[in-house]
């Protein structure tokens, strides 16, 4: 299977709702699909009393740099882990 073809899938994986990830976890998905899609973040950050969009655009932000590859590779690695963990 190619990369594209498992990214898409481990995308659809984290958004289903039997997909148990932590907070923490979720917001580095959300960074790296950031990453992988779009590349750098190049927005301004939020307002800092928008507590969740701060934190979606930092997780975001702490991808910068990564490959768009290396996003879903990375990606992928953890949707696995996530499943494959005990919960």
């Amino acid at each position: 299977m190619r990369i594209l073809q498992r990214f898409e899938k481990a995308v659809e994986t984290a958004e289903s709702k039997a997909f148990n990830a932590t907070d923490k976890q979720a917001l580095k998905l959300y960074g790296l699909l950031k990453q992988a899609r779009l590349g750098d973040n190049t927005t301004t950050r939020p307002w800092s009393f928008q507590f969740q969009a701060c934190a979606k655009w930092d997780a975001w932000e702490k991808e910068k740099g990564k490959s768009e590859l290396q996003a879903k590779s990375e990606y992928i690695g953890l949707v696995f882990k996530i499943g494959t963990s005990e919960n």
